[in-house]
């Protein structure tokens, strides 16, 4: 029978053993009876005592999860509190107390004795504040700015925008002065409060390309899943400008309640992954953005799933891709004549690998250029790859614009030619 409380479940479990016995006692408790949240807040415990702190936040993590859940909002911030105290890095947690912080209207709550005073025990004296030197002094500690006036945030209700306002900063940066670079982490929101900001992008060639210019109002941030791998352009001040700056475990909280927040960032972030695309392709790199929104138009996106075919060897030539996301194998049928064997390959090795192709990266031309079918196969190799499809009429109409896009393709076909060439002469 198991014990009513965790006050019995420490007279079971003898303090005279070791941390590693104790910790299989209370794990074989927790078999029997998994929804135990006070035995798997000391398992957590026992686990930090004994060092194991990845072991040590799984356990928090599922009780501080549950609590909030269960509407235990103080004791959900009080281990989420812990876990950021065993791992100040740990994203998610920092998340978590926002959110939890934004459901109960708390603006700042510093670091205190709660987590042990929500668990029956005396919390310790909080060491006394030092005050920053002042070279550490931020003057965007608060937003003075009105940012009712922000159309972005014209939804918000009076207590949001109070939340926001203390939550927010605001930051000025010199003419010429970088707010991202490219390929850095971050997870900060930016709406542009004064002067501009030009976007460049790195093309697939390695040259910058020119994006956009935003003006006061606009709004620029990487979404969490591009977040990961880092921002994908770099934002410089042009001239000089001041800018709100919205850490991300502030805004995600707010997203949630106003759904049309949400959906506008969306639709703003896909018509600008459309523009990153094409401003990363060596086609149209040296466009300028209005005319790649023009091409833009001609373009249908196109979905695969991993290992499906875009297009097959011999196939007729009547579209070229790009891709958006995701990446593309191009592989061909290996041949042999049937009396004589040219090609040294192994029995089970039916086809040649030719290239991986990524995001920014374009292929499909040479069948538009030659008029022969497709001399290739073209293969989704990662999952939800997105490309985007431009018929043969219509790239021709858009050549005819912009004459310089031939001689890209031109010498974009001739080097993969002389890669293939090379490729079946390692293996004849």
């Amino acid at each position: 029978m198991l014990p009513k409380g965790l006050g019995d479940l420490k007279k079971l479990v003898s303090k005279e053993k070791d941390v590693s016995s104790q910790i299989e006692e209370y794990k074989k408790v927790l078999e029997k009876n998994p929804k135990d949240l006070n035995t798997r807040l000391k398992l957590g415990d026992l686990y930090a005592k004994a060092g194991d702190k990845e072991s040590a936040i799984k356990a928090y993590t599922e009780v501080a999860i549950k609590y909030a859940e269960e509407g235990f909002l103080v004791k959900a911030i009080a281990v989420n509190k812990i876990i950021v105290r065993l791992d100040p890095s740990r994203k998610e947690a920092h998340d978590r107390l926002a959110d939890l912080y934004f459901q109960r209207g708390i603006v700042v709550e510093p670091l205190s004795g709660e987590a042990e005073a929500s668990r029956g025990e005396a919390p310790q004296p909080a060491a006394p504040t030092q005050p920053a030197p002042p070279s550490q002094t931020s003057k965007e500690t608060l937003a003075p700015f009105p940012v009712e006036n922000l159309p972005l945030l014209a939804e918000l209700s009076p207590e949001d925008l109070t939340f926001l306002r203390k939550m927010a900063a605001v930051k000025e940066f010199k003419s010429g002065e970088h707010l991202i670079q490219e390929g850095k982490k971050g997870g900060t929101f930016f709406i542009l409060l004064e002067g501009n900001v030009k976007i460049f992008v790195t093309s697939r060639e390695g040259s910058p390309a020119f994006l956009d210019r935003l003006g006061p109002g606009d709004f620029f941030r990487e979404l969490p899943l591009v977040a990961q791998k880092g921002w994908q352009a770099s934002v410089i001040a042009d001239p000089a400008c001041k800018t709100l700056e919205i850490p991300e475990a502030v805004l995600n909280p707010l997203l949630k309640k106003y759904p049309k927040v949400q959906s506008l960032l969306e639709e703003t972030y896909r018509a600008r992954e459309l523009k990153l695309t094409l401003a990363r392709v060596p086609l149209f790199t040296n466009l300028n953005p209005e005319e790649r929104l023009t091409i833009a138009k001609y373009l249908k996106l196109e979905k695969f799933s991993k290992g499906t075919d875009i297009f097959k060897e011999g196939s007729p030539g009547d579209a070229l891709y790009i891709i958006q996301s995701g990446s593309v194998g191009i592989h061909t049928a290996l041949m042999e004549d049937e009396e004589v064997s040219v090609i040294k390959r192994s029995a089970d090795q039916k086809e040649l690998f030719l290239a991986t192709l990524e995001r920014g990266d374009f292929f499909g031309e040479s069948a538009l250029l030659t008029k022969e079918p497709r001399s290739a196969t073209a293969t989704a190799t990662s999952e939800d790859t997105e490309v985007l499809k431009l018929s043969k009429e219509d790239l021709a109409h858009i050549v005819k614009q912009h004459p310089r896009i031939l001689s890209v393709l031109k010498k974009y076909h001739e080097q993969r030619v002389q890669s293939t060439m090379d490729s079946l002469k390692s293996i004849l």
